[in-house]
């Protein structure tokens, strides 16, 4: 994405970036338990932040998927793209069988390729960041992010235990597509309004009180109301401080 920012400036031209909705793998495989790191509220303000002057948001379906490499490369240009630029292993048009060989080849547009990114001489990808994350490591899975890893939901009401016990939490409502940490209690914020309140964050069941579904639960420092019916965002900069569910 600076890379397309810094060849628009240099060529007096809106820069864009190009995604699909809904996931590609919702329509190829719409029985999949799919999850993700972002949502495109989350895509649009992060693009936002970095300069992008447009979002292009491409409905996909089966047909689209269908296109062949020539469709595919005349739908760039009916969209007055002037020059992409992708990642080393990009692939596109029907079956995957364009790359960016025959998108140099073919396609008459001027393309840039993105070598691979590493870390610890490690491919930084989604995949491994999802991984990172479904172990409690959202330490090193913010550190490949480049940014906290955050879910985002509304606070509804709870068992209501923790206040029962002297610690009143904010009980997440969340989408189920949302990629959730592994079960823990982890150090953390939760943002209201954007402002961030230090927060202990715990990620379970509370198999203590035999709940069955995965919950994510809050208790915020410093914080005093009521937080029902309200937009937050629970994020965690550190490594889970205890691995398993929180025993009250």
């Amino acid at each position: 994405m600076e890379t397309a920012i810094a060849k628009a400036k240099a060529a007096g031209i809106q820069s864009a970036v190009l995604t699909f909705d809904p996931d590609p793998w919702q329509v190829l495989k719409p029985n999949a338990d799919l999850h993700h790191l972002s949502d495109l509220e989350d895509k649009a303000m992060i693009l936002e932040s970095m300069g992008i002057d447009c979002f292009y948001i491409v409905n996909f379906t089966r047909e689209f998927a269908g296109l062949s490499n020539e469709q595919f490369h005349q739908f760039l240009k009916d969209l007055n793209i002037t020059e992409v630029v992708c990642g080393f292993d990009y692939t596109y048009g029907k079956k995957g069988s364009g790359n960016i060989e025959t998108l140099r080849k073919d396609s008459g547009l001027p393309v840039d390729v993105i070598e691979q990114i590493s870390d610890h001489e490690e491919k930084i990808s989604s995949s491994r960041i999802e991984a990172l994350i479904r172990e409690g490591n959202v330490e090193e899975a913010g550190e490949l992010l480049g940014y906290l890893y955050t879910m985002k939901g509304t606070v509804e009401s709870g068992f209501q235990r923790g206040r029962k016990l002297g610690f009143p939490t904010a009980n997440l409502s969340f989408s189920k597509e949302e990629l959730c940490p592994a079960s823990g209690v982890y150090a953390g914020y939760v943002l209201v309004k954007n402002h961030a309140y230090k927060a202990m964050i715990n990620v379970g069941t509370n198999p203590t009180f035999n709940n069955r579904e995965k919950t994510i639960e809050a208790h915020l420092f410093d914080y005093s109301g009521s937080l029902y019916g309200k937009k937050c965002a629970f994020c965690s900069p550190g490594a889970c401080v205890q691995k398993s569910a929180l025993r009250a």
